[in-house]
Parts: C-alpha cells; sequence; structure tokens
C-alpha cells in the first residue's frame, strides 16, 4: 500500500507539472502573437467583410456627390442614397450593397481568367458601367444584371479612359489606339462615333455634361471643348508632366493631377490657366484615385510605396491637407458620399469604411 501511494503522489506531480509546463508554453505563444499583430487600418471607420478573396480595383456608391450633376432619381431615393454601391475587380467580379456595406452579395459571379475590372460608374441610380482594357459590361437595372457591350470599332478595340453624364456614357481608346470619341447608344448595344479628338495619345476624358469636356495625357497636353465636342481648343501646360487624374466641378472649376509633384492643379477659368497647390506629396508617391465632392472637399488616394496608401482629405479646396487614414497595404480606389463617409478597396476582397462623424447633406448638383 505504502508502494502504491508513493507512485499514486509520482503521477499526481507530473500531471501537475505538465498542466503548468504546458500553461507556460501557451502563454508565451499568445504573447508573440499579440507582439507580432499588425493593424493594417490606422483610420476611423471598419472593415467589411464581402466574403470575397478577388483584387478589388474601382468603387462606387451612390450619392447626389458621385453621380452626374442632373443625374434623375428615382422615387425611392432615399433608400439608395449612400446606401447602394458596387466594388469591382478581379475576374469581372461585381459587388454590391444595399446597405451602406454591412453585407455584399455578388452582382456578377467571378470567371476564371476573365479580365480584371478597372473601374465602375454610374449615370443614374439605373444606368452603370464597368470596365477595363478588354471588356466593357453595362446595366440597365440597378446593377442586379451586366451585359457585355461590343468592343469598340476600329482595328484596336481596347476600351480606354471613360466618362459619364447624366445621359451619356463616353469612351476614349488607350493612348496611340485611336483619337475618336466614341458614344455608348441604344442601352450600351452600339457605339457611335461621337467626335474627332485632337490628338491620339490622351489617357483622360472627363464630360461635366453633355456641353462640356476635357481630355488630357502626356507632356502636359490637355483639349477643352465647350460645344459637345464639335470643336476642341488645344492647351499645353508649361510645367508639362504626365496630366493623369481629371475632375471638373462646373464648367469653369477643375482639379488635375500630374506625376511627379507634389500636390494637384487647380483652374477656376474652365482650364485655360492653372495653379499648383501642394498637398505635401514626395514627388515619387502614386496617386492611384482622385475625388472631389465640390469646390471644397477632395480627396487623394496616395501610395506612399508598394505596400502603404495614404487617404488625404481637404476642405478648403486644396489649400490644406489633412491624412485622414493610413493603410498597410496597396489600396486601389476610393468612393466618399460626403465629407465624413467612404470607401476604400484594394487585395483580397478588401473593403474599409471610412466613418469619420455624423452624416453630412451634399447639396445637389
Amino acid at each position: 500500500m505504502k508502494v502504491i501511494g508513493i507512485i499514486v503522489s509520482v503521477i499526481l506531480l507530473c500531471v501537475v507539472l505538465l498542466v503548468l509546463f504546458g500553461r507556460g508554453r501557451d502563454s508565451g505563444s499568445d504573447t508573440s502573437v499579440e507582439k507580432k499583430a499588425t493593424v493594417i487600418h490606422e483610420a476611423k471607420g471598419q472593415a467589411q467583410m464581402a466574403q470575397c478573396s478577388a483584387e478589388l480595383n474601382g468603387v462606387f456608391f451612390m450619392s447626389r456627390a458621385t453621380l452626374p450633376r442632373g443625374a434623375k432619381l428615382p422615387p425611392n431615393w432615399p433608400e439608395i442614397d449612400k446606401r447602394v454601391g458596387f466594388a469591382v475587380g478581379a475576374n469581372s467580379t461585381i459587388l454590391k450593397t444595399i446597405d451602406g456595406g454591412r453585407t455584399w452579395k455578388y452582382a456578377a459571379q467571378p470567371k476564371e481568367k476573365a479580365p480584371a475590372l478597372a473601374d465602375v460608374r454610374f449615370l443614374n441610380p439605373v444606368e452603370g458601367w464597368a470596365v477595363c482594357r478588354d471588356l466593357a459590361l453595362h446595366t440597365g437595372d440597378g446593377g442586379e444584371t451586366w451585359t457585355p457591350a461590343p468592343v469598340l470599332p476600329g482595328i484596336v478595340g481596347y476600351h480606354g479612359s471613360s466618362t459619364a453624364t447624366a445621359s451619356s456614357y463616353f469612351e476614349i481608346k488607350p493612348p496611340t489606339c485611336g483619337a475618336t470619341l466614341y458614344k455608348a447608344v441604344e442601352g450600351g448595344r452600339k457605339w457611335k462615333e461621337h467626335s474627332d479628338l485632337p490628338r491620339n495619345d490622351y489617357g483622360v476624358v472627363f464630360f461635366l455634361d453633355d456641353l462640356h469636356g476635357w481630355v488630357c495625357g502626356d507632356y502636359g497636353r490637355f483639349a477643352i471643348t465647350k460645344d459637345g465636342a464639335k470643336t476642341w481648343t488645344e492647351c499645353n501646360l508649361e510645367s508639362g508632366g504626365n496630366l493623369y487624374r481629371l475632375q471638373f466641378l462646373t464648367p469653369e472649376i477643375g482639379r488635375m493631377k500630374a506625376d511627379r509633384t507634389d500636390g494637384i492643379l487647380v483652374t477656376t477659368d474652365g482650364g485655360k490657366t492653372w495653379e499648383a497647390k501642394s498637398a505635401g506629396l514626395a514627388t515619387y508617391w502614386g496617386v492611384p484615385d482622385m475625388q472631389w465632392l465640390d469646390e471644397k472637399v477632395g480627396f487623394l488616394l496616395v501610395h506612399v510605396d508598394t505596400e502603404n496608401t495614404h487617404v488625404l482629405r481637404t476642405m478648403d479646396g486644396g489649400d490644406t491637407w489633412e491624412v485622414i487614414g493610413k493603410h498597410k497595404i496597396p489600396l486601389h480606389a476610393m468612393s466618399f458620399v460626403d465629407a465624413n463617409h467612404g470607401w476604400v478597396v484594394g487585395p483580397a476582397g478588401c473593403i474599409f469604411h471610412y466613418d469619420l462623424g455624423p452624416v453630412a447633406e451634399t447639396k445637389a448638383k
């Protein structure tokens, strides 16, 4: 009995030691994980789960500020405003939300080896386009279904930069592939040659309405139309540079971004003259997206290196800028619906919702 008692005591001691040793290892492991944990998003808001692993390249949320001015709004607009949004990306993925991003569903299922969609935009809450170089998809039912449009006419049918007004959707081909402005007709089933461009190397097109439009490209080249593209006036910036971001808020007030500069270019005379305004950027930083809600409130999505993205905001037309978010991931696009609320998207289905304060009403255009 004495021997049995000793054996039992030894077994119990071993069990106690194993439990203590195991706890120590577990504790050390948790501490190690905590030390190595990385905060991906340093911004006020929350990451949204889309249950999607695709690289997301474009995003658009419905609001008076994001739709073209004069866009016709349906009776159920309050249910759409700042709630309905889309994200597009790899394998022709299209995601849709109707609740501000709390939940997402596939509006177009990803297809293996399908082109990666790069951008999405809407003329109004019903009609929109999702595009990339090799594919243009059109919707006429609010993004529930998407139909491929024909390639652009000509030997090289690639889709280039696009722009939407409240009543028209325009495209140009990539630089050096053509010098024509195309307009989608018959619900996206056909393309009409709307206008000849002054050159074939413009990389960006923007139309504010069916009369006022601008194109820009390398070497500081850009052109202006005030008559619906019947005639164009060519202009050149003395500073040169690749002009690769372009947006106008009125026929007179516009913004451009040139590469290798520390900020933006601002015009108040329709593009005749431009003033440089610093945003404190390093000249080698890339700006994959620029968005303006009005002549005062604007945003820059900035790649500070290959792995880190900053979001900058101005509330005074570009005179001063603040960093409102830092992300340890290379984000690709953004869509802000007011000064405090927006979405950014990037790799592996990343969707982050900015929530900086109370909802602010944006005046109708």
